[in-house]
């Protein structure tokens, strides 16, 4: 009984975190919001967390709408102050996690752009640092896991053109990291769930060589 009692109480001051949190995201201070932001990414990735911020919608949709606002106001392309790459990383990463339950998708559907726009714009650097990496293969990854509800395949055609970039980009390397093999691989997951939707079949046709090469590359390692 003493064990129902005193996980009942560890469940109730989370809850009251959650609810702080929440109310910072809410708050015209940015910086509150950047540091509820960051709390939330990290109780993302516990389970037990997780699943309280799941029962808090509101919560996500703040938490998607700082994403918006935060990938508005960071240019991959320019230099940005490492706090502010450091912000999107969390966010980004705390989409990647809630975005595991299909519940949120309806809530995470409007950042579909915003990630898009991202993912096209670090895919279309020359070089990139090591956060960056990091913020492209959770926003793939987030892609990958919205692309398994055929709900979002309607938002995620305009991703078909950066997707097969990126593809043939990672295709045409020799000698991919394993971070990069992990792009490639959430990124043609992107495409095989997509291509199960008649309505992207055209969009689809430009990836068709890129498969190829890479089916062909593949099935020639010995």
């Amino acid at each position: 009984m003493k064990k129902i009692v005193a996980i009942g109480q560890k469940e109730s001051t989370l809850l009251q975190k959650l609810d702080f949190a929440l109310a910072d995201l809410l708050s015209p201070d940015v910086d509150l919001q950047l540091k509820a932001g960051a709390s939330l990414a990290y109780l993302t990735e516990k389970t037990t967390t997780r699943e309280l911020i799941l029962r808090t919608p509101a919560t996500i949709i703040a938490l998607t709408d700082l994403f918006i606002s935060l990938a508005q106001n960071i240019e991959p392309t320019e230099e940005s102050t490492p706090q502010k790459k450091n912000n999107q990383y969390n966010i980004t990463r705390a989409l990647t996690w809630l975005a595991q339950n299909q519940d949120t998708h309806p809530h995470i559907i409007p950042a579909i752009p915003t990630l898009i726009t991202l993912a096209s714009s670090l895919t279309s650097q020359t070089s990139s640092t090591q956060q960056e990496d990091l913020i492209l293969k959770y926003t793939i990854e987030t892609l990958a896991i919205l692309a398994q509800n055929q709900n979002t395949h309607t938002h995620l055609i305009p991703a078909i053109p950066t997707l097969i970039t990126l593809a043939s980009s990672l295709t045409s390397q020799t000698n991919r990291t394993q971070q990069e093999n992990l792009i490639l691989q959430n990124t043609i997951c992107i495409l095989t769930n997509l291509a199960q939707n008649q309505n992207t079949h055209t969009h689809l046709i430009p990836a068709i060589p890129t498969l190829i090469t890479l089916a062909s590359s593949l099935t020639s390692q010995t």
